[in-house]
C-alpha cells in the first residue's frame, strides 16, 4: 500500500516583550519538535522590529467600538542556503499576531485553537495587569467529524477519518491582548527514521490587507538566497514592497502596511477583486524553458511584471516539452477500450474528457496538488486534439481576484486552456464536477492572451482577446414544487423538481449523495470500477474470492451509510426560519449534469413541512409564499447602507414554479397580492399567479443581470432583492 504523508498548515502566532513567549517546558520532545524549535528560534534570533511596532496599543478613537483590533500581524518566511541539511537548504516560515480584545463576541472568535501535526503553536493571554496565561496545550480535546459533513468531494468511498484537535481559552475578558505563534518549515515526521526534510516546491500566496478586524501593523519579512526566484505584486492601492539590507548570500524585502480598516461583512463582498491585496511566488532561480515559475533576467530582483515572451516561452514548453506530465496509461487505455468504436472526432473528445474525468476521481485522492493546477490536463487534451487533427490555440488567462493580464506574476494564478478552431470550444476546467466545454466564471468577461504555437518560441504569435461574460440565462436554478394539504390542515405533502444548469449545476453537484458518483464510475468502467485508479494499487494483490467480499461490503454496508448520511444532510439543507421537514421520503436522481449530451443536474425529492398554515375561526390562513423556500434578507441596518462594491460572482436566474392543489370545496382569496414585477439593469424579479379549478399556479423569478457593480447601484439591487423578499409575507386565506 503506498502511504502520502501530507503536511497541514494552520494559521497562528505569539510574540512578548522582550519578544518571544518562553518555550513549553513539555517533560519529552520528539525529534520532530526538537527539529522545529530549533529552526524557529535560529529565525527568531534574525528578527528585528521597532519597539514602536512591537508595543503599539494606541487603538485609534474609530477602532474604540470594534470587536478586537490586531495590534500586529508580523509574517517572516525564509527560503535559504543550509549546507548542514539534508536537501542543502531551509523553507521556513513564522507568525504572530497580537489582538486586543475589546467586546465578549472577539471572546468567542479566540476561545479556542486548532492543533495540528508537524508545527509549533504558541499562545499566551495578557491580562491588562499583565499578568500572562500560556496557553495548555494538554487540555487538547479531539473534534467529532460527522459523516454527513464529509460528504461530497470524496463522497463514492469513506476515507479514514481523524479527528482534529482543539485547545480551549479559558477565562478571556475585554481588554485581554492575545499572542499567536506559529512555525514550520519543510520537515515532517516519518516511521522509519523519525524527521524527513522535504523538498520544498515553488509556490504561491497571495494576502489580503483589510482582515476581519481592523489592522494596525502589518509586516512581512522575506530573506532569500540569491538562487530564489521572487516574484511579488501589490494590487488595488497597497503598498510596495521595498528591499531590504541583506548579506552576501541573500537578500531581503519587507512588506509594511499600517492603519488598515476592516473588511465589513457585506451580502456579495467583491473581496480581492477591489480590495488592497499583495501577492508573491517563491521559487528556485531558473532560465530554462519549461513549466517552473516566471524567472527574471538578474538575481536578487524581484520581478513585478510578466513579459510576453515569457508567455511564449510557456506555451513552447506546453506544447514541445514535457509530456512525462501527461497520463499518457489513461490515453492508452482510452484507446484500446473504444478502438473498434467509429467516432467523429468532437464525439471522440468528449468520450476521453469523461472518461479522464472518471479515472480523475481517484487521481484527486493520490496527488492533491493536480487539482489546483490545470496543466497536466492540458498536456493530454492537447495530444488527442492532435490525433484528431483538429487544430487549436492556447488561451492564458488570469481570475479575476487575482488582478488583469498585466498583473500576472506567477505560473501557479494563471488559468489555459485550448481553444478548438472548428468548434470555438475551449477546454479549460477540469475536475470530478466539471463538463467539457466549461469556463471558469471567474474569466468570463476577462481580457485573455490567445497564443497561437510555433516550432519555435519565437514565431509563437500572442494576442488580446476578452472572454464573453455569461447571460444569466446560462446558469439557472428551477425549482418546480407541486404541493397539496393533508387532512387536517396542518401539513403540506411536497414534491420538488429542481433542474441545476451551467454554474449553478457545478456549484451544487459537490454535495449531492453518494449515487452521482456511484453512477458516473459504473458508466465509465464497468462493474470492476474498483479496480482503477488509486483502488487499482489497493486490490491488485487480491485474489477474486477477496475482491468480490470487498466490493460487496463497498456496495452494502458503504452504500447504505453514505446514502443515511445523504439524506440527512439533505434534509438539513432546507432548515430555515419558517417551517420544519417533519419528514423527509425520498430522494431521485434522474440526470446527474456530468455528460456532455446532458448536462442539466435533475432530482426530485418528496418531503412534508409543517408550520405553514394556521387556522382562524372557519378560516385557513396559509403563507404559500414561504413554501418556496426562504429567500435572501437584507435586514440589518449596517447592511442598508452600502460600503463596497458589489460582487454577484456570475450572472444567474432563479425561477420557481408552484403547483399548489387546494382541497376540494375551498375557496380562496389574496392572490392578487403574488402578482409582482420589478426590473432594472442590476437585476429584476418577478412574480405572477393565478387559479386553475382547484389548482393554485405561482411562477416567480428572480434575475442576477451583472457580475461587479458600483457601490451607488445599491438601491437598484436592493429593490429587486426585497421584491423578492417579500414573498415570504405573502399569504392566501382558504375558506369553505
Amino acid at each position: 500500500m503506498r502511504i502520502t504523508y501530507l503536511i497541514v498548515l494552520s494559521l497562528a502566532l505569539s510574540f512578548t516583550h522582550p519578544i518571544f513567549a518562553q518555550k513549553d517546558k513539555s517533560p519529552k520532545k520528539t525529534e520532530l519538535e526538537k527539529t522545529l524549535e530549533k529552526g524557529r528560534d535560529q529565525l527568531k534570533s534574525e528578527i528585528h522590529l521597532d519597539d514602536s511596532i512591537l508595543k503599539f496599543q494606541a487603538v485609534p478613537d474609530k477602532w474604540k467600538n470594534e470587536s478586537a483590533v490586531i495590534l500586529l500581524n508580523y509574517i517572516a518566511v525564509q527560503h535559504v542556503n543550509a549546507k548542514k541539511q539534508p536537501v542543502g537548504e531551509a523553507s521556513r516560515e513564522y507568525h504572530f499576531k497580537r489582538i486586543l480584545l475589546q467586546d465578549h463576541f472577539a471572546i468567542n472568535d479566540f476561545s479556542e485553537f486548532e492543533l495540528e501535526e508537524n508545527q509549533i503553536l504558541e499562545v499566551k493571554v495578557i491580562k491588562p495587569n499583565g499578568d500572562t496565561i500560556l496557553l495548555d496545550k494538554s487540555k487538547a480535546v479531539s473534534d467529532e467529524i460527522r459523516i454527513e459533513d464529509r460528504i461530497g468531494y470524496y463522497g463514492f468511498y469513506l476515507p479514514d477519518f481523524t479527528n482534529g484537535t482543539k485547545i480551549p481559552v479559558p477565562g478571556l475578558e475585554p481588554g485581554d491582548i492575545i499572542e499567536i505563534e506559529q512555525y514550520y518549515e519543510n520537515v515532517f515526521s516519518s516511521y522509519t527514521s523519525g524527521v524527513v526534510r522535504t523538498f520544498w516546491r515553488d509556490y504561491y500566496n497571495l494576502r489580503r490587507l483589510n482582515l476581519n478586524y481592523p489592522v494596525c501593523y502589518h509586516v512581512m519579512d522575506f530573506k532569500l538566497s540569491k538562487n530564489i526566484q521572487f516574484n511579488w505584486k501589490s494590487m488595488n492601492g497597497a503598498p510596495e514592497i521595498q528591499k531590504s539590507k541583506g548579506d552576501k548570500n541573500n537578500f531581503a524585502y519587507r512588506f509594511v502596511d499600517s492603519m488598515r480598516d476592516r473588511n465589513k461583512a457585506e451580502f456579495w463582498s467583491p473581496g480581492t477583486v477591489t480590495f488592497p491585496f499583495v501577492k508573491y511566488s517563491i521559487s528556485r532561480f531558473k532560465s530554462g524553458k519549461s513549466l517552473s515559475e516566471f524567472g527574471n533576467t538578474s538575481k536578487g530582483k524581484a520581478l513585478q511584471k510578466v513579459r510576453k515572451s515569457q508567455i511564449k516561452d510557456l506555451i513552447y514548453s506546453l506544447e514541445y516539452k514535457n509530456e512525462e506530465l501527461t497520463h499518457s496509461h489513461v490515453m492508452r487505455d482510452f484507446t484500446l477500450k473504444y478502438a473498434h468504436e467509429n467516432m467523429d472526432p468532437e464525439t471522440y473528445v468528449n468520450k476521453f474528457y469523461e472518461y479522464y474525468r472518471a479515472y480523475y476521481h481517484f487521481e484527486v485522492a493520490d496527488d492533491p496538488e493536480d487539482v489546483l493546477n490545470n496543466f497536466r490536463f492540458v498536456l493530454i487534451m492537447k495530444r488527442i486534439l492532435q490525433k484528431k487533427n483538429l487544430e487549436y490555440d492556447y488561451v492564458v488567462g488570469i481570475p479575476r481576484q487575482f488582478g488583469a493580464l498585466d498583473d500576472i506574476i506567477s505560473v501557479n494564478e494563471i488559468t489555459i486552456g485550448l481553444r478548438i478552431h472548428e468548434t470555438g470550444q475551449i477546454l479549460q476546467v477540469f475536475n470530478v464536477y466539471s463538463l467539457m466545454g466549461e469556463v471558469s466564471n471567474s474569466l468570463k468577461g476577462t481580457e485573455v492572451f490567445i497564443v497561437k504555437p510555433a516550432k519555435s518560441s519565437k514565431k509563437i504569435h500572442v494576442s488580446r482577446d476578452t472572454l464573453p461574460q455569461a447571460p444569466s440565462e446560462e446558469n439557472t436554478y428551477l425549482y418546480e414544487v407541486n404541493a397539496k394539504l393533508l387532512p387536517g390542515y396542518q401539513k403540506i405533502e411536497v414534491e420538488n423538481k429542481v433542474t441545476l444548469k451551467g454554474y449553478a449545476r457545478y456549484g451544487y453537484v459537490r454535495d449531492m449523495p453518494y449515487t452521482i458518483f456511484q453512477w458516473d464510475l459504473n458508466t465509465m468502467f464497468g462493474e470492476d470500477y474498483l479496480q482503477v485508479g488509486t483502488n487499482r494499487v489497493w486490490y491488485e494483490d487480491m485474489d477474486r474470492e477477496e475482491y468480490q467480499s470487498e466490493k460487496q461490503r463497498r456496495d452494502t454496508t458503504l452504500t447504505y451509510e453514505l446514502n443515511k448520511a445523504s439524506l440527512k444532510k439533505l434534509k438539513n439543507s432546507h432548515r430555515n426560519k419558517y417551517y420544519e421537514i417533519k419528514d423527509y421520503n425520498k430522494f431521485e436522481l434522474i440526470e446527474n449534469g456530468r455528460l456532455t449530451d446532458a448536462p442539466q443536474l435533475r432530482y426530485k425529492e418528496e418531503y412534508v413541512v409543517e408550520g405553514l398554515c394556521g387556522q382562524a375561526g372557519a378560516y385557513y390562513v396559509l403563507d404559500l409564499g414561504r413554501l418556496l423556500g426562504q429567500q435572501l434578507e437584507i435586514i440589518d441596518s449596517e447592511d442598508s447602507i452600502r460600503n463596497q462594491d458589489i460582487y454577484f460572482g456570475y450572472p444567474r436566474v432563479i425561477s420557481y414554479k408552484l403547483r399548489f392543489e387546494l382541497p376540494i370545496g375551498m375557496k380562496v382569496s389574496g392572490l392578487e397580492a403574488f402578482n409582482i414585477d420589478v426590473d432594472n439593469e442590476s437585476g429584476s424579479y418577478t412574480m405572477v399567479a393565478r387559479q386553475e379549478g382547484n389548482m393554485i399556479i405561482i411562477e416567480a423569478s428572480k434575475t442576477y443581470k451583472q457580475v461587479l457593480l458600483n457601490k451607488s447601484e445599491w438601491t437598484s439591487v436592493k429593490s429587486f432583492i426585497d421584491a423578492a423578499v417579500d414573498l415570504n409575507s405573502k399569504r392566501i386565506v382558504l375558506t369553505r
